[in-house]
């Protein structure tokens, strides 16, 4: 396996990882999100691995990532007008968009569906990547199916090692919370995942957009599991406090500057007041846990509205396989 440090778009290593990728072999390439496993959406073989290499059910469609906002017609049909007013607004940046699959699009990406996820990365080392390789490439976040996601090389190196061609080391990310994505086929368009795009910004783009973040953490498969039993408690501090201690064998995920008030392993998620940094931090915090030899993990919940905050709750509510409390 290959480590490229590519510093420029103009890099003769961007060659090099889209000939890899032309070729059918699986890379690990950087966003503004998370690191992509990224293959030639072509090559069935090629995506056949990715599935193999995460451990990922086949029913669990990918997304393809392109390098120029006129490449949407290359793989989408039909495509809405609002489709195409958010992809002037929003791309290059951290939205996914699901379309009408074009026919020359594989099903297998789709698993079956007529839908096609589409996402041009904010991220010029990638975006190179894409267009130097001359083909679609589908990706998914660089980790163990059902895993929290990688946002650092050493978390791409943990779950990838030995199962890619070459892995692209883009530091810490910029965002580090996966993208919005955004279903364009229903009237009003739906949000499917919360990221670091709300919906005021949606809706001021497009008008109405659904949302319901009750629903939003439910999915037919399992995410961000830490391997142990996890609960997200909303409520003041003394009230978590007096609630985690009534446990034996625990861990908590609280925030900046609240270890002090535990006997028991703490994690911080960074400063609640700063919603990008929690988000940067999140991925990072629950594979920390995840590495706790303790049974339970009570997790601090973000009370902020604007749109990251609620993004990262929504993950926390995933790890915690939905058990929340209120106090």
């Amino acid at each position: 396996m290959e480590i490229f440090r590519i510093s420029s778009p103009d890099s003769e290593q961007i060659d090099l990882v889209a000939d890899m990728l032309r070729r059918g072999e699986l890379c690990v390439i950087p966003t503004e999100t998370v690191y992509g496993l990224a293959a030639n959406a072509l090559d069935s073989d090629a995506v056949d691995g990715i599935f193999r290499a995460k451990n990922r059910p086949n029913d669990n469609p990918l997304t393809i990532h392109i390098s120029d906002v006129g490449d949407v017609d290359r793989y989408a049909k039909n495509v809405p007008e609002n489709a195409r007013v958010l992809a002037e607004k929003f791309w290059s940046g951290a939205l996914t968009m699901v379309l009408e699959r074009a026919d020359s699009v594989p099903s297998k990406i789709s698993a079956g569906s007529p839908t096609v996820a589409l996402r041009m990365p904010d991220n010029d080392i990638s975006r190179a990547i894409i267009r130097k390789s001359g083909v679609p490439i589908v990706a998914t976040s660089a980790n163990r199916s059902g895993s929290p996601s990688p946002t650092t090389l050493a978390h791409v190196l943990d779950d990838m090692s030995g199962r890619v061609s070459a892995v692209v080391d883009g530091g810490e990310l910029e965002l580090g919370i996966e993208s919005t994505v955004i279903n364009m086929l229903c009237t009003p368009p739906k949000i499917l995942r919360l990221g670091s795009i709300g919906v005021a910004e949606l809706e001021e783009a497009i008008g109405p957009v659904e949302f319901d973040e009750s629903v939003a953490p439910a999915s037919a498969h399992k995410h961000y599991s830490i391997g142990k039993n996890a609960v997200l408690v909303s409520g003041s501090l003394d009230k978590f406090i007096n609630y985690v201690h009534s446990v034996e064998n625990y861990a908590v995920l609280c925030f900046e500057g609240e270890e002090k008030f535990f006997s028991r392993p703490c994690v911080s998620l960074g400063d609640p007041n700063n919603p990008i940094a929690l988000g940067k931090r999140l991925f990072s915090a629950l594979r920390e846990l995840e590495k706790l030899e303790v049974s339970t993990v009570f997790i601090r919940c973000p009370d902020g509205h604007d749109s990251v905050s609620l993004a990262v709750k929504s993950r926390l509510l995933k790890t915690a396989e939905n058990k929340f409390v209120e106090l």
